[in-house]
């Protein structure tokens, strides 16, 4: 890429920016894949900016920034003014050597509560401190425990309530006045090009707020890999060789949608063969 703006003469007029959407857990915590914990596995991206026509190299940052930083950093860089819309904030002061503030950084996964209606993970990252509220809230020092291993909540009982409070607030803040709308329903072709992808399923529950009363993402994540487990079976292979691991999956958690196809929370059957799994 570097060799070809060179050529081309464009380097002197171009902003590159490498980053991610994820990370992987590669079996961290339980987890195989992304979407389903927060966890810096899955959620700590590189982010590398370079200035047009750069040629020392750019400091690096030790705080944490955020995804949605990129955009307006950009249009900053650019000269653009930002939209009183756009989240996040320039970052261009950290790119020239000059010290930024550093800011709470909001994270969340949904996938367990839109796909099964187990409660959403919401997290916050103040830099040392990170909390995960749930039903069973985490409370992580990343100075001490970069793995997210030893849970502070109730040890540091005033930390995890301050973060709890300022998370709290932020979901207020950006969750007022939004509608809520029914989720479209896909199509088989649809879930077909999803599974290739290799998602497994669609988004069946209504979004709601904290809801530290559902249950927590952490104890059906066992259910979950099984899930995950009878779905690629079933992507792989029409013939029937998943239908073990799906009797066990609906004999475990009558909970979840198995396949678009299910018709009652009584009755599951094999979308392909109609067959009965009970």
């Amino acid at each position: 890429l570097t060799d070809f703006l060179q050529a081309t003469r464009l380097r002197e007029k171009t902003v590159i920016v490498v980053t991610s959407d994820h990370g992987e857990a590669l079996g961290g915590h339980g987890e195989t894949y992304h979407g389903y914990y927060v966890y810096d596995s899955t959620l700590r991206v590189p982010l590398i900016i370079t200035l047009p026509g750069t040629k020392n190299q750019t400091p690096e940052v030790s705080q944490p920034v955020s995804l949605l930083d990129v955009a307006p950093t950009i249009l900053q860089i650019v000269g653009i003014p930002r939209p009183p819309q756009m989240q996040g904030r320039g970052l261009l002061a950290s790119i020239l050597g000059k010290p930024q503030n550093p800011v709470p950084i909001y994270s969340e996964s949904l996938f367990a509560n839109l796909h099964f209606g187990w409660g959403p993970l919401r997290c916050l990252d103040l830099g040392r401190y990170k909390l995960i509220l749930s039903k069973k809230s985490e409370l992580f020092d990343l100075e001490e425990d970069p793995g997210e291993r030893k849970n502070l909540f109730s040890e540091n009982r005033a930390m995890g309530l301050e973060c709890k409070h300022r998370l709290e607030e932020i979901v207020t803040t950006y969750t007022r006045n939004v509608p809520q709308k029914e989720l479209p329903k896909l199509s088989e072709e649809a879930l077909s090009k999803l599974r290739a992808l290799g998602y497994i399923g669609a988004p069946s529950q209504a979004l709601t707020s904290i809801a530290e009363d559902l249950p927590d993402p952490k104890d059906r994540i066992q259910l979950y890999n099984l899930y995950l487990k009878a779905g690629a079976l079933d992507c792989a292979s029409p013939t029937g060789k998943c239908l073990p691991q799906v009797r066990e999956l609906y004999q475990s958690g009558r909970e979840l949608p198995i396949g678009p196809e299910t018709e009652s929370p009584s009755r599951c059957v094999n979308p392909r063969t109609r067959q009965d799994l009970r």
